[in-house]
């Protein structure tokens, strides 16, 4: 039975109101273009000479057109339309600055949506797979579920990193950075950092003042699924724990080939139950 791959998409469908029978093509997707470093995944490799031809395409990945175009079907059947989905709101409200969205921009978000968030609920169980003390303490007491979701997303950060331009000089870290270089934000380095977490390379599901990047800090940039992420990690948990008499790792732990992406193809795990 699939668990952490079908949780997410299941709900990403609700809040797109697409057809069950289209989930696994949405999950297929997103494989298909996050993973464009991984020949399991990748139509074609990233940075291959044959890349270059969709080099204007997201992840340089000729899935993105077919994601595209499932979106705009979605679109073109509910402009104008009276529904409640995510896709309905897209294309029939006014964002709060007074622009609609371009053709572009809801490509764009439409395409987001579906790659984005599918990682976080398989790196927290294999947290506590790995750490079967913490789980222990998780049967024990429930309430510690909200700040293990926080915990959660420090231990394994889904992204490894961002790049980004400096838009000033500035000195960081006794370092001086000028306007105009390029930066990389390593978030599993930021969320080890020893001068903001106690014993940081410790799994700690009563961590309090667990002050994470793992969705972004203080830039114009924060993971607008940061909320549905957390969310659907304490959910799964507080229906999954007290079910649990006891859960064991049952083959390897194969990852996604990737520097950009922390992911798992598969997490097979044997479970008996309470």
């Amino acid at each position: 039975m699939e668990i952490s791959a079908d949780f997410s998409i299941n709900v990403l469908a609700r809040l797109l109101d697409v057809p069950p029978e289209d989930n696994q093509q949405l999950i297929d997707w997103g494989n298909r273009i996050i993973g464009n470093t991984d020949p399991d995944y990748a139509d074609v490799l990233l940075h291959s000479a044959e890349s270059e031809q969709y080099r204007d395409l997201p992840f340089r990945s000729p899935a993105s057109p077919e994601v595209f175009e499932y979106g705009r079907e979605l679109a073109r059947q509910r402009r104008g339309k009276d529904g409640t989905d995510i896709v309905s709101r897209l294309v029939n409200e006014t964002p709060r600055d007074g622009v609609p969205l371009s053709a572009q921009d809801f490509d764009n978000y439409f395409l987001l949506l579906v790659v984005a968030g599918n990682e976080t609920t398989r790196h927290a169980m294999l947290a506590l797979l790995q750490h079967p003390e913490q789980l222990a303490r998780l049967k024990d007491d429930p309430s510690l579920i909200p700040s293990a979701t926080e915990e959660f997303l420090r231990w394994a950060s889904p992204v490894y990193h961002f790049r980004r331009t400096a838009t000033l000089d500035v000195e960081l870290g006794g370092r001086r950075i000028k306007e105009g270089d390029k930066v990389v934000m390593w978030y599993a380095s930021g969320n080890r950092d020893e001068a903001v977490f106690d014993n940081p390379y410790d799994l700690d599901v009563a961590r309090e003042n667990n002050d994470h990047v793992t969705f972004g800090k203080g830039s114009p940039h924060l993971c607008l699924g940061n909320l549905l992420a957390r969310t659907e990690i304490r959910i799964m948990f507080e229906e999954l724990v007290p079910r649990l008499a006891d859960i064991k790792l049952a083959g390897d732990v194969p990852r996604v080939r990737s520097n950009f992406v922390n992911g798992i193809k598969k997490l097979p795990v044997e479970v008996t139950l309470a």
